[in-house]
């Protein structure tokens, strides 16, 4: 039966439905991230291993497509990505460029988003963080993140998930707003969405410039509920 995409996350980042595309390390620019953001998702840029400047200059290119919200995401791991003293700045840089620029929200993948919690809220911008295990989940809503996108097993690119439920982390939670998500590299098929927001999921985090098909390049808008 058809499943209602529409959770509170929608209401926290503006958008009609809960499916957010993801950054991609530096891949996904400004006219995916616009498009997807148009359709009435929530279009996430990538900007890990640039510059603060290029940071800024993405995310303006970005605002000349689009007056719809839309994230930053950034790598701040620590083992296989931000492993030098010189990385782990550059790193910081790039997160505090995007929350100087009061993007909708941050999206960091893997690593301890603590440092970063308190400027983005400052700022009023959402931070979310991506995590691979339950321990990082558990990391993470320590930290007081507005939202926890666990990775699937099955997720494209960089893969760091684990095995564990989305119960897990409904009983763990988030003290500002109990959301989680999921990632599948699944980019082309609706069916791996309605089954997350029919467990109490609260979004879906989809991988890939073929998002809902490749249609997102002409920007129709998403529908509003997904059969199972």
């Amino acid at each position: 039966m058809p499943v209602p995409l529409r959770t509170p996350l929608c209401d926290e980042l503006g958008i009609d439905v809960p499916i957010l595309s993801a950054g991609m390390g530096s891949i996904a620019g400004a006219d995916l991230v616009a498009a997807v953001s148009e359709a009435g998702g929530f279009g996430v840029l990538g900007v890990s291993g640039v510059s603060p400047e290029v940071v800024r200059t993405r995310i303006d290119s970005t605002r000349a497509l689009t007056k719809r919200p839309f994230g930053v995401n950034v790598i701040i791991d620590e083992i296989g990505w931000a492993a030098s003293e010189e990385d782990r700045e550059l790193v910081h840089a790039e997160v505090a460029s995007a929350i100087d620029e009061q993007v909708t929200a941050v999206v960091l993948f893997w690593g301890d988003p603590a440092p970063f919690v308190e400027l983005a809220h400052r700022k009023g911008v959402l931070l979310l963080v991506q995590v691979g295990s339950l321990a990082e989940a558990a990391t993470a809503a320590a930290a007081d993140v507005d939202a926890i996108i666990a990775q699937g097993v099955e997720a494209g690119g960089h893969v760091r998930g684990t095995s564990f439920s989305q119960s897990d982390l409904r009983r763990m939670g988030c003290r500002r707003t109990p959301a989680t998500g999921t990632s599948s590299r699944r980019r082309d098929d609706h069916r791996h969405i309605a089954p997350a927001v029919g467990q109490d999921c609260r979004c879906a985090a989809v991988c890939g410039s073929g998002l809902a098909g490749g249609r997102l390049r002409r920007r129709p808008r998403l529908p509003g509920h997904v059969g199972r």
